[in-house]
């Protein structure tokens, strides 16, 4: 659920910052238009494994790639609430 979104740019993909419910936040590459591709990073790496595919694709796929909970860049790294 998307409580608020924050727009940045970074080079020429468009991210978001979601504020999600509990205090997560994440940050994802949303660029494109058409049918929908959720792009999901493995361990340890973070959105911007995609951005080649992404650049390749956003022509005609609307591509979502977030950073996991946890991951991302060093000080822009958005980790899950405590207990």
């Amino acid at each position: 659920m998307l409580a608020s979104s924050t727009d940045q740019q970074s080079g020429t993909l468009k991210e978001n910052i979601l504020h999600l419910p509990g205090g997560v936040s994440v940050r994802t590459i949303d660029e494109g238009h058409g049918p929908l591709l959720l792009l999901l990073h493995g361990n340890p790496d973070n959105a911007d494994e995609w951005r080649t595919l992404i650049g390749l694709l956003k022509s005609k796929f609307r591509c979502i790639a977030p950073d996991l909970p946890g991951y991302g860049y060093p000080g822009r790294t958005y980790p899950l609430p405590a207990h």
